[in-house]
């Protein structure tokens, strides 16, 4: 009984599809991303905290960054500090919530206290050590034990949204509220009173204590509210509203000589965002110059090189000495929000459209990137949520309006080195482009978000509204060369059209009305996957009149696409990226080297280096091609497969061949009992040379061999795993 119990697990063993290893490294970009905070110690050394890839350090004056190691993924860095023993705090979420991290060298090492609350938005530490920290709703928290344990102190505190904390000379607390006003504590935070008298506007996002006079400033207003910075001279006893008004101010900081700095914006897509300076006290206000106009989430004045650092929804921006004129840094920040990624043609060019900061191309596998230009746009920085690419090369992109209630799509011909906005004669109040598709006509069709399906049958010259109007279209798929077009919608609905977009009747509806169908994608043999939002992905084999539940149930699918040997790989927003070698019957999870597994894209490019991007912390690439990699387009005299190499290999070697026509190509790898362990090439090919790396790192060691098909041609040969 022993034996055959035995023997079943070994069959089963022999069953399962062996996944070979693949691990991930950070592209270098595309720089930038939103900064949520910005700390500089006493050395100059400047910390960055991002909207998702963690802390970044600067030691050369913002001039490069590098990252800084906690252990932590998907890290949301929204408030940082220093007391004065230089030790550094940051207050972070991630997938298991909010913590404090500490490091006592500079941010080599760190150590974690978890807090029960939520975002931490603010710390504050006074001189005794003794740390405050501001959250978005359960008030105020204190640590009496540099950062160890932390109690809450909400004594009085009837509004517990806390923006910003101040703490003056003599002790005193200061904490900015949203919507609640100014609360002050004079005994450590042990009791709270609402100091309010003079202020009209209690939606105050920051509080500075002025160093050279002890007065108290303090910035009002949202994107709905215009506010007005607003200053004390008696503790919060009364406040008087300045000379800087109407206007939103998110961010102030005041240096050692008294100059006081200021954020403002109009409106969250910073169109109309500065930086002002006043040297009086707050009398007058100057302005700055080459300002990009994006939203301002926090200022820090560097005493070491007399420059302002301005954290942006955008990028890091650092000021030209302190005559206000400001240029963009952060070489080594990867913390872009990177929602679409397209490989370009003929070149192999990789694309990546962001969350506000426009699109950005890099020529050479992502060693480095550059903004494309968008012409009169350029300014804008608008997002981009999609792509897609015609039959002659030109790359449509999808965009979000920013304030001024129109749909943009652009195109470039060039393979993304330059975008012009395409005439969509369209202007609506919600609309946005989130998906994009092109068919076997050329024909362009844009799903928006509350205004259906637009189409251009002259390559994006005049767009056409013609179906699903008022429906939230999350994506689109064109199964070329037939005519059909799916459109996945708000719902969880599914529609087809079979006449080139004229029609689109409903094929499916899910029955949780609540989901959306995220992403539709289509594989060599026109089979249909969708995945939802919640409810994994389904599969339709004929053409989408039925549909079933596949293996993969897992949620927050955004991108499904397929390697050259036919592997799937699908990208989710929680749990990274997984792949299935088996046409989806097992799926292996493989985010080794991510250290953002929240992905919105993902593609190939032609030497099959799968690229994702993340929200948050820019591309990524995996470390080896997935699949083959085109050596030499030189046609070859005959077919011929060569030696592996390394052999003995451990654990991974290389596999070259030729082709010397277009042709049908199988190379498959088997165990020395005629088992196949691994089909590295299954794809029509054009001729020339190629190049397939196998990886054993989940095999024992032994002998192996692989096998090369090609229209007649047969070839195998021996390999060596020694571990």
């Amino acid at each position: 009984m022993k034996n055959l119990f035995l023997f079943s697990l070994f069959i089963l063993i022999l069953s399962q599809p062996i996944f070979s290893q693949v691990s991930w490294v950070q592209s270098l970009g595309p720089y930038g991303g939103e900064v949520p905070c910005v700390l500089i110690n006493s050395s100059g050394h400047i910390y960055v905290g991002t909207q998702g890839s963690g802390i970044y350090k600067s030691t050369d004056f913002g001039n490069n960054f590098f990252l800084l190691s906690t252990g932590i993924i998907n890290l949301n860095v929204q408030s940082l500090a220093v007391n004065s023993s230089g030790h550094i705090f940051a207050g972070v979420f991630d997938n298991n919530g909010s913590r404090i991290l500490r490091s006592t060298n500079d941010g080599s090492n760190w150590n974690y206290t978890s807090i029960s609350c939520n975002v931490i938005r603010t710390m504050s530490i006074n001189t005794n050590g003794h740390i405050f920290i501001g959250t978005d709703s359960t008030g105020i928290l204190r640590s009496t034990d540099n950062g160890l344990t932390f109690i809450q102190v909400n004594n009085g505190l009837t509004f517990r949204y806390i923006r910003s904390i101040a703490v003056n000379s003599s002790g005193v607390l200061f904490a900015a509220t949203h919507v609640g006003g100014v609360f002050r504590s004079t005994n450590n935070g042990e009791n709270w009173t609402q100091v309010n008298t003079g202020l009209t506007n209690l939606y105050v996002n920051s509080i500075a204590v002025n160093p050279v006079s002890g007065y108290i400033f303090i910035g009002t207003g949202n994107d709905l509210q215009s506010g007005a910075v607003y200053r004390s001279t008696n503790n919060g006893g009364i406040w008087t509203i300045m000379t800087l008004t109407d206007t939103w101010v998110t961010a102030l900081t005041i240096n050692s000589n008294g100059t006081i700095f200021a954020g403002v914006s109009l409106s969250y897509f910073g169109i109309v965002a500065q930086v002002k300076k006043s040297t009086d006290g707050g009398g007058t206000w100057s302005d700055s110059y080459n300002f990009p106009g994006y939203h301002v989430n926090s200022i820090a004045f560097n005493n070491a090189d007399s420059r302002v650092y301005a954290g942006t929804s955008h990028a890091l921006y650092r000021s030209i000495n302190q005559d206000m004129n400001f240029e963009i840094i952060g070489i080594g920040i990867s913390g872009q929000n990177v929602k679409s990624l397209i490989k370009t043609s003929p070149n192999s060019y990789i694309c990546a459209g962001t969350d506000w900061s426009g699109i950005f191309r890099t020529t050479n596998g992502g060693l480095n990137w550059s903004d494309s230009n968008w012409g009169y746009l350029i300014d804008l920085g608008l997002p981009n949520n999609s792509f897609a690419n015609n039959s002659f090369g030109s790359i449509y992109g999808g965009s979000i309006k920013p304030i001024f209630n129109e749909i943009y799509i652009c195109k470039s011909t060039d393979e993304g080195n330059h975008f012009d906005m395409l005439p969509t004669e369209y202007t609506y109040i919600n609309s946005e482009v989130n998906s994009l598709a092109v068919n076997y006509l050329d024909y362009v069709f844009a799903g928006t978000l509350g205004d259906g399906i637009l189409r251009s049958i002259d390559n994006g010259g005049n767009w056409t509204q013609i179906t699903l109007s008022n429906n939230n279209v999350y994506s689109l798929l064109s199964v070329n060369p037939t005519t059909s077009i799916f459109a996945g919608t708000g719902g969880g609905k599914i529609f087809r059209s079979t006449d080139n977009g004229f029609g689109f009747n409903q094929v499916y509806a899910s029955p949780l009305s609540s989901s959306k169908v995220k992403v539709l994608a289509s594989d060599s043999n026109n089979v249909v996957y969708a995945g939802l939002d919640t409810g994994g992905i389904l599969i339709s084999t004929d053409n989408g009149n039925t549909w079933t539940q596949s293996t993969f149930t897992y949620s927050n699918v955004n991108v499904i696409i397929f390697s050259s040997n036919g592997n799937i790989f699908v990208g989710t927003g929680e749990n990274g990226v997984y792949q299935s070698i088996d046409n989806g019957s097992n799926w292996n999870q493989i985010n080794t080297g991510l250290t953002n597994t929240s992905i919105n894209a993902l593609v190939f490019d032609n030497n099959n280096y799968l690229y994702c991007g993340t929200n948050g912390s820019s591309v990524f690439r995996t470390v080896h091609p997935i699949g083959i990699q085109n050596l030499s387009s030189e046609i070859p005299n005959s077919f011929s497969l060569q030696q592996n190499y390394p052999n003995p290999f451990n654990p991974s070697t290389q596999i070259e061949f030729s082709i010397p026509y277009n042709s049908y190509v199988k190379l498959t790898v088997f165990d020395i009992m005629g088992r196949e362990i691994s089909v590295l090439v299954n794809e029509k090919l054009n001729a020339g040379t190629y190049k397939a790396d196998f990886d054993g790192s989940n095999l024992s060691s032994g002998i192996y061999f692989y096998k090369l098909e090609a229209d007649g041609f047969t070839e195998s040969r021996k390999m060596m795993l020694i571990k």
